[in-house]
């Protein structure tokens, strides 16, 4: 069942919405920032990757409900110097939030990060799904460069009895579209709640080899080394240090 079409207690609302929840895709920018001042592209990919999975590690804290904005809703956050973001409700059903982010640092971190996702959900007694619809776009100019993502599906268990806990899981498929290349990167479904986050992914050419391995937990940090499979005749760049992605 549509977790929409019925009513339930403000109480299992966290003090914030939906909008403001959005711009947490930001959190971790500096990730974003490093990878554009990455020189190959791979290694670029291979950040921008790790800033795609980010954002999970303080939405999968969260067990309460963000309010649901009302149609036209906005909300703004700016960090001089570095980004502006602007965030509305575009549709109230079925709900659905739009992004706009744009650099305003120096010219070669100016970049555009947008896009829509609505929420489907389904109730199934015990559980909900949260299943995601909508892009995520990225665009550098400077680079010519544009990537696009999905986002994954979230599982929230014990809604009725015991300690409610999320799991996010699913794949994520980050294309480069002026390069071809790609990265996969598996959230991996857990079976108990001390078992989130697990994280693994490759980084792959324009030829399908995989270069890069990112491994590790999104809670706690994320990893990344050159792939056991990529041919030692390939002069790949080294990969970054290996921790690409702070715990908290």
């Amino acid at each position: 069942r549509d977790l929409n079409s019925i009513t339930l207690p403000a109480t299992i609302n966290q003090p914030l919405s939906v909008l403001q929840c959005a711009a947490e895709e930001m959190e971790y920018v500096h990730l974003l920032e490093k990878a554009l001042e990455q020189e190959t592209s791979l290694e670029r990919l291979l950040y921008i990757a790790a800033f795609v999975v980010s954002p999970y590690s303080s939405a999968q804290r969260r067990i309460h409900k963000p309010f649901n904005p009302v149609l036209g809703e906005t909300f703004e956050w700016v960090q001089e110097g570095r980004y502006r973001w602007l965030s509305e409700q575009v549709s109230h059903h079925p709900p659905v939030t739009a992004w706009h982010a744009q650099g305003t640092g120096p010219k070669e971190r100016d970049y555009t990060f947008y896009g829509e996702l609505e929420f489907r959900n389904r109730f199934w007694g015990k559980t909900a799904d949260l299943i995601p619809v909508g892009s995520v776009h990225l665009k550098v100019p400077a680079l010519k460069e544009h990537y696009s993502w999905n986002k994954v599906k979230v599982a929230v268990h014990n809604l009725i009895l015991g300690s409610i806990w999320p799991d996010i899981h699913g794949e994520i498929v980050i294309q480069n579209h002026a390069t071809k290349e790609y990265a996969k990167v598996s959230i991996l479904k857990a079976t108990n709640k001390d078992g989130v986050g697990e994280v693994q992914g490759t980084v792959h050419d324009a030829t399908g080899q995989a270069v890069y391995k990112l491994s590790g937990n999104h809670l706690r940090g994320l990893y990344a080394e050159l792939d056991p499979s990529a041919p030692a005749s390939a002069h790949f760049p080294p990969p970054p240090p290996p921790t690409l992605f702070p715990p908290h």
